[in-house]
């Protein structure tokens, strides 16, 4: 029997349990340090390892959609999925422990994450840094690039902008989702939205403001499309006084091309790219 033979009789892959999740997490650290949701996940991750029970909102994260590869009896690494739809699959997180890494256990998770979408007759999907090893992964096992977004640090500014109120003004919008969706909110950072206007023009972007738990970065999402770049320009310094936050703040953006924005309020861009590969195509 081969070595690769032996390897692969050694390789367990089994739903996480809740002793699982002290080794998840060591992982989950290790592999995604530099992660802008890197304090949102941990945190959802104490609450997955502390309670005995999950709440359905843990629930809906992690219990059933999380697993363990072990190597023999070392754990090795995990996976993240998520079923969005009966049709669609997400592949949250990938990682492989340090002392595991460069053995090809990365490919087998992925596939892996193939295998359960075939079974469940969905299509799956994922996020990875653009021109990346995880891209080339991905690409070589039949994923192809959807979309691409850019996420740039947001700069907030010293002092407000001057006549704020005169080219564009935020505005939150309501929460009409009740007590229990801020509960969420509150427990998990999940999104409220902004709308900035420009009552001169007539025209509006709306930004999904994410406020993770203390001591992690606040992070928006927009998609402005071509038509609504000059109201992203004029919103950019009053979104950046909005959410001031001295952990940081990005600005991750959706349904433009790669061309760099020139704004003094935007930096140290990172280019992602949506991945997916449908049920049935090989």
């Amino acid at each position: 029997m081969s070595s690769i033979e032996k390897q692969a009789q050694q390789l367990r892959i089994t739903p996480a349990v809740r002793r699982d999740w002290p080794v998840i997490e060591k992982m989950f650290a290790d592999a995604f340090q530099t992660d802008i949701y890197f304090y949102l996940m941990k945190r959802r991750l104490d609450l997955a390892k502390t309670y005995s029970r999950f709440s359905t909102s843990i629930a809906a994260l992690f219990a059933g959609n999380t697993y363990l590869l072990r190597m023999g009896k070392r754990p090795a690494g995990f996976i993240m999925l998520k079923k969005n739809s009966d049709k669609l699959m997400h592949l949250h997180y990938l990682a492989i422990a340090p002392e595991f890494r460069g053995q090809g256990l990365g490919r087998e998770l992925a596939g892996f994450a193939l295998t359960m979408a075939r079974e469940c007759g969905a299509d799956i999907f994922l996020e990875a840094e653009a021109d990346s090893a995880a891209m080339t992964l991905y690409s070589s096992l039949g994923f192809s690039a959807d979309n691409q977004f850019h996420i740039y640090s947001l700069v907030p500014p010293s002092v407000p902008p001057a006549g704020s109120k005169k080219t564009i003004e935020l505005i939150p919008l309501e929460d009409t989702k009740g007590m229990l969706m801020r509960a969420k909110e509150w427990l998990l950072g999940y999104q409220a939205t902004v709308l900035a206007y420009n009552p001169q023009a007539g025209k509006t972007l709306s930004f999904r403001v994410c406020r993770p738990t203390s001591g992690s970065a606040v992070i928006i999402h927009c998609n402005p499309g071509n038509s609504s770049n000059e109201v992203l320009q004029q919103a950019l310094p009053h979104l950046a006084c909005h959410v001031n936050n001295p952990c940081g703040s990005y600005l991750v953006l959706s349904g433009i091309d790669r061309t760099q924005i020139d704004s003094p309020w935007l930096r140290d861009r990172a280019d992602y790219v949506t991945m997916s590969k449908k049920h049935g195509v090989e």
